[in-house]
């Protein structure tokens, strides 16, 4: 099939017009060049025929119809491509926005919404600045010039030590070596004194420590029975054991009848109450002194005080009043 290509409506408008102008230059000249005597008229037969002159594929001109129908099929597919982009777009504002905060289940966020950013090293730089809040802002900038403030004032100290130091040196004299040996003792003594103070402050602290460990509470006595005996090597042959003797004389056979020989049989059981008298709690137990049962701290420090004979207890009031206000 054959297909011409459609003309356009202003095509070969400028040619058209440079053309023209060559033209109206050219018969200027050709006026301005010409004699009175139209005898040298030959000179332009050999000019070509404008008749005879072929134009370009662009320029020529074409059927009215096809030039209406390429145009009328350019305008349809403009239309169509306008109802596609319309669409594309209806679509695009019906779909789901999802914030970058949503989590729907998903193990790890996606690429697109991580920002690994990482924090610059110098805090004073302006390389990967984050956006804050005014107030964030004017904190930081706070902070930045307190620490500016400082190196300035730390770099002002050390160059006036520097300086004083200078001049100590060069107005001090030259020592001797019995000024050098002085001195060296001086400094021996200052630090043994140092030594033994660092000494005597530790073990402070670990006296200190250990009297914390201790348990200053009273002891809780139980009664303890006491028993003696002795023990009579009678035998000294290696095959035989130590045998221990209880020899006891008695001038009567009365006194054989009533003695005991075991202290504790046949003896009545000693009667201990079972309460504090103090607290009137159940006695868990006995006082050293006194043999008094008590139940707990309060009753012994109350027993203390009794056994001490400085104070009265009065009952009503619950008050521990010593002998000199009597």
């Amino acid at each position: 099939m054959d297909y011409k290509r459609p003309k356009r409506q202003n095509a070969g408008a400028n040619i058209n017009k440079l053309i023209q102008k060559e033209i109206l230059k050219k018969g200027e000249t050709a006026f301005q060049n010409s004699d009175s005597n139209e005898d040298n008229d030959f000179r332009y037969t050999s000019c070509i025929d404008s008749s005879q002159d072929s134009l370009d594929s662009d320029f020529e001109d074409t059927d009215s119809d096809v030039e209406a129908a390429s145009l009328a099929a350019m305008d349809q597919i403009e239309k169509i491509l306008e109802e596609k982009l319309r669409i594309h777009t209806r679509k695009k504002r019906k779909k789901l926005i999802i914030p970058k905060f949503a989590n729907f289940g998903a193990s790890t966020p996606l690429k697109s919404l991580r920002k690994n950013i990482k924090p610059s090293k110098n805090p004073l730089s302006c390389e990967n600045q984050i956006k804050r809040s005014l107030r964030e802002k004017s904190l930081l900038n706070t902070e930045n010039s307190y620490l500016l403030f400082n190196q300035r004032m730390n770099i002002k100290k050390s160059a006036t030590e520097n300086n004083l130091t200078l001049s100590q040196y060069e107005n001090d004299t030259e020592l001797t070596q019995e000024m050098i040996l002085i001195e060296a003792k001086a400094t021996e003594l200052e630090n043994t004194e140092q030594l033994r103070q660092i000494i005597q402050d530790q073990e402070a602290l670990l006296q200190s420590k250990l009297k914390s460990m201790k348990f200053n509470k009273p002891q809780l006595i139980y009664p303890i029975l006491q028993t003696k005996s002795s023990l009579l090597k009678t035998l000294k042959e290696p095959n035989s054991a130590l045998i221990s003797e209880y020899n006891v004389l008695f001038d009567d056979a009365s006194q054989l009848q009533n003695y005991t020989f075991d202290k504790w049989h046949n003896q009545e059981p000693v009667y201990r109450p079972k309460m504090c008298p103090i607290t009137g709690k159940p006695a868990r137990y006995i006082h050293p002194k006194t043999g008094i049962p008590y139940a707990n701290l309060e009753a012994f420090k109350a027993l203390e005080k009794l056994c001490a004979n400085k104070f009265a207890f009065q009952p009503d009031s619950g008050i521990w009043i010593p002998y000199s206000f009597y």
